[in-house]
């Protein structure tokens, strides 16, 4: 079974229920408030974690308030800190839940956007045959640091979440993560936004050209699309009461990386994926626990 690396991080999520999103000047009050810890990596590895996938959850954990809380849920969530840093603070983020779960994000950055090439000497490459990156870490100096840890560990598969920063990210640095023939995963706003494409499966086309690499475009409720090799098809999405999306894209790679090195074909993967992003729009909280995905012992999703 492939040993996981996953960069990217684990930032406080303060999450905010509202019946709208208010506009300039307006004075709105707020249904509920949670606050818990979350981020694209961490997202991604408690879903690893829980089918049993052996992972490294590589993010940075500043000194501060965020900081001290994200340091806290990775030990009560069994998860080695690999990167204590000092001077500085974890970022956090106030994600807006709209009555109908769309989510609205304003984030405040910290260590996580300052990732140092020192950082990677901690670690030993060849033990890991995968590698997941979000794309908040990509952003600024950070940026070239992992492109250059990706190009120097070339036997490393990469799984690539940009999210939403995709349309902001250098676009030199998106060539050279390309040429790594990454397995790209976006939602369908992120895809068109990005490509200029009618739809998800030109959108698709167009970043399967890139990378010559399956690609993932998820759909919300309509499920995902996903376009590789000779391969390619809609994936319908699972039934579920949405209480937040929040959270939901980073545990559809999750689940689809889980699925692959399970030996699930591409497909088989996406429905795995499904059915985890499923059970984690269903939650209110942006930090989802591994118990609501399933564990090592009950794959209950599968």
């Amino acid at each position: 079974m492939g040993k996981v690396l996953v960069i990217g991080s684990a930032v406080v999520d303060i999450s905010v229920k509202l019946k709208s999103l208010p506009v300039s000047g307006q004075d709105v009050e707020a249904q509920d408030e949670t606050v818990s810890t979350g981020g694209c990596a961490l997202n991604v590895a408690r879903v690893l974690k829980a089918y049993g996938i052996p992972c490294t959850l590589f993010v940075p954990v500043g000194e501060g308030r965020y900081g001290d809380m994200a340091a806290k849920t990775l030990r009560s969530e069994g998860f080695p800190i690999a990167l204590k840093v000092r001077g500085k603070d974890s970022g956090h983020c106030f994600a807006l839940i709209e009555a109908e779960g769309e989510r609205t994000f304003i984030t405040v950055p910290g260590v996580e956007k300052e990732f140092k090439r020192e950082w990677f000497e901690e670690i030993e490459p060849g033990e890991y045959t995968q590698v997941f990156v979000g794309g908040y870490s990509l952003e600024g100096g950070s940026g070239e640091v992992i492109a250059r840890f990706l190009e120097e560990n070339p036997h490393l598969k990469v799984f690539f979440g940009p999210g939403p920063r995709i349309t902001a990210l250098d676009p030199e640095l998106l060539e050279r993560i390309y040429r790594l023939s990454p397995v790209v995963h976006v939602n369908e706003k992120e895809s068109l936004d990005y490509t200029g494409a009618a739809d998800v499966a030109d959108a698709a086309r167009i970043l399967w050209e890139r990378t010559r690499e399956t690609v993932i475009i998820t759909r919300g409720s309509r499920g995902a699309y996903f376009c590789g090799d000779g391969v390619s098809g809609y994936v319908p999405g699972e039934k579920v009461k949405v209480v937040s999306t929040s959270g939901a894209g980073d545990a559809h790679l999750g689940g689809f990386i889980t699925a692959l090195i399970l030996g699930k074909n591409v497909e088989e993967a996406v429905k795995f994926a499904n059915r985890v992003s499923a059970a984690v729009v269903s939650k209110a909280a942006t930090g989802f626990e591994q118990g609501d995905i399933g564990n090592g012992k009950n794959k209950k999703l599968f």
